[in-house]
C-alpha cells in the first residue's frame, strides 16, 4: 500500500506540474530538478530555516504556496524522484550531465533526510551531519585542548579564571557601536576591491547591510536573487575588531554574496538549471558555501596581509591602540586551534551524553566563551544542530583539497581560479574527498 501511494502522489504531483513519468534520457532531468525545487519550497512551510534562498521562477513558488501535501506526501514523492533518478542515462554519458545527475541525487537524499527528521525519526549527531553534510567532525582527545589552554594560560595577561581574563583582555579590542558602521564598511570595500581582481562579479551585484538584535547567530547573509543580498550583523553584544574582516569576507567577499551570486549566473540563469535557483540550508550545499566562506578569509587576505590592513585602516578608524595587535592576532590564532571543541559539545549535548548546563560549562572551557556567549550557542546548537560542522570541517575540506591540487600553494591567480571552480563545478563535499 505505501509503494501504491507513494506512486499515486507522484502521479498527482508531476501532472500538476503539466509533466510526464517516467523518466527516461537527460533531457528529464530539468523535470526532476523542477520538482525537486517545488518539493524544497514546500517542505520550507513545516520549518521556516529550511528554504535558505530562492531566486527562481515564480510559477514554482505560486505552486509551492499553494500545495497542501503533508511531509508524509512530500517524502514519498521524493523517494519516487530518487528512484526516478537513478535509472537515467544521459545521451552519450555525457560527463556534465552525470556530474549534474550525482549532485541532484545528492540533494534529494539530503531533502528525504531532513523530511524524517520532521516526522520524527531520531539521528545520533554524526549520523545525521553525515545525512545532510556528507561529512563528519573528527573527534580529537580532550588533552589536545588542555594543551592549548596551557599555552594560552602563559599568553593572556593576568591571574585566575582564563575564559575572565581573556574576556578583560578582549575588552581593549572592542569598536565603539558609533564607529561600527565605518569600519565595517571599509573592511567591505577592500575585500571587495582584492576579489574583483580574480572574479568577474556580475555588473550589478550589491548588498545592503543592516545591524540587527536578537539573533541567535553573529552574522547572516540573506541572498535576494539578481546578485544583491541583505547582510545583517548582530550587534547586540560588543564586536571586537579582528572579527571585522572575517565577518566581511565571510558574509561578503568572497563568501557568501559571491558564492550565491556565482550560482546565480554560471548555473542558473546560463545554463537554466532550476536545482541552484534554491538553497536548502541543511544539505551539502552548506558544507561547501561555509567552508569556503571561511576559506575566502585566508584567500582574500593572505598570510600576515589581514594583520597589516587591520593595523594600517581599520585600528585608526576605529580609534583603538594596535600596539598590541601582534600578541593578539597570536592569541587568536592559538584559541582557533579550539575549535574543533564546538563541535564535541553539540555532539555531546544532542546524543543526549552531556547536559545543557554542563554543555555551557565545556563551552567556557574549552572555546573561551562568556557564560551568556555559551548560553547563545547552546540555542544556536539546538537550533541547528549538526549544522555547525559546515564551519570548520568544510574549511579544513577545502584547505585539504587546495593543498593536493596545487603544488607549494600555486599563485595567487592558481588560488582564485580554483576556487571559482570549486563554487561553479557542481562540487559535493565527497569531490574535494576523492578528486584528484
Amino acid at each position: 500500500m505505501k509503494a501504491l501511494f507513494g506512486f499515486l502522489i507522484l502521479i498527482l504531483f508531476v501532472s500538476s506540474c503539466g509533466e510526464k513519468s517516467p523518466f527516461k534520457d537527460v533531457n528529464d532531468l530539468d523535470k526532476i530538478a523542477r520538482q525537486y525545487v517545488r518539493l524544497v519550497l514546500v517542505t520550507g512551510k513545516y520549518d521556516s530555516d529550511y528554504v535558505d534562498a530562492y531566486f527562481g521562477p515564480a510559477d514554482l513558488k505560486k505552486l509551492a504556496d499553494s500545495d497542501k501535501m503533508t511531509v508524509q506526501q512530500i517524502k514519498s514523492a521524493t523517494n519516487d524522484l530518487l528512484l526516478s533518478i537513478v535509472n537515467l542515462t544521459p545521451k552519450d554519458n555525457d560527463p556534465l550531465s552525470l556530474k549534474r545527475k550525482m549532485y541532484l541525487t545528492r540533494l534529494l537524499r539530503a531533502l528525504k533526510t531532513k523530511l524524517e527528521m520532521l516526522e520524527g525519526k531520531k539521528f545520533s549527531f554524526d549520523m545525521e551531519s553525515k545525512a545532510l553534510y556528507d561529512a563528519v567532525s573528527p573527534i580529537y582527545n580532550i588533552k589536545i585542548y588542555d594543551d592549548i589552554l596551557n599555552q594560552l594560560d602563559a599568553m593572556i595577561p593576568g591571574r585566575g579564571n582564563l575564559t575572565k581574563r581573556f574576556e578583560e583582555y578582549r575588552k581593549r579590542f572592542i569598536i565603539s557601536p558609533k564607529k561600527l558602521d565605518t569600519v565595517f564598511k571599509a573592511a567591505i570595500a577592500e575585500c571587495r576591491k582584492r576579489t574583483k581582481k580574480f572574479i568577474e562579479l556580475p555588473p550589478d551585484e550589491r548588498f545592503d547591510l543592516e545591524f540587527v538584535k536578537s539573533k541567535p547567530w553573529g552574522a547572516y547573509n540573506w541572498f535576494k536573487g539578481n546578485s544583491r543580498s541583505l547582510i545583517q550583523v548582530n550587534s547586540e553584544k560588543p564586536i571586537s575588531i579582528d572579527r571585522i574582516i572575517g565577518l566581511a569576507a565571510h558574509e561578503g567577499y568572497p563568501g557568501h554574496h559571491v558564492f550565491h551570486s556565482l550560482f546565480e549566473k554560471e548555473l542558473y540563469k546560463k545554463r537554466n538549471w532550476v536545482e541552484f535557483s534554491i538553497y536548502p540550508l541543511f544539505s551539502p550545499v552548506s558544507m561547501i558555501s561555509e567552508g569556503m566562506a571561511n576559506f575566502g578569509i585566508t584567500l582574500v587576505f593572505p598570510q600576515n596581509e589581514k594583520l597589516a590592513f587591520e593595523k594600517q585602516v581599520l585600528y585608526p578608524l576605529a580609534g583603538i591602540n594596535s600596539s598590541e595587535a601582534e600578541n593578539y592576532t597570536k592569541i587568536l590564532n592559538l584559541i582557533q586551534k579550539l575549535t574543533y571543541s564546538g563541535n564535541e559539545a553539540g555532539r555531546r549535548f544532542l546524543d543526549g551524553n552531556m547536559s545543557e548546563e554542563h554543555t555551557i560549562d565545556w563551552l567556557m572551557t574549552y572555546q573561551l566563551q562568556t557564560e551568556d556567549r555559551a548560553m547563545r550557542y547552546v540555542s544556536f546548537i539546538k537550533k541547528y544542530r549538526s549544522y555547525i560542522i559546515t564551519y570548520n570541517v568544510g574549511e579544513d575540506l577545502i584547505k585539504s583539497y587546495f593543498s593536493k591540487q596545487l603544488k607549494n600553494g600555486g599563485t595567487s591567480a592558481d588560488r582564485w581560479n580554483l576556487f571559482r571552480k570549486i563554487i561553479t563545478g557542481l562540487t559535493l563535499p565527497q569531490n574535494l574527498i576523492i578528486d584528484k
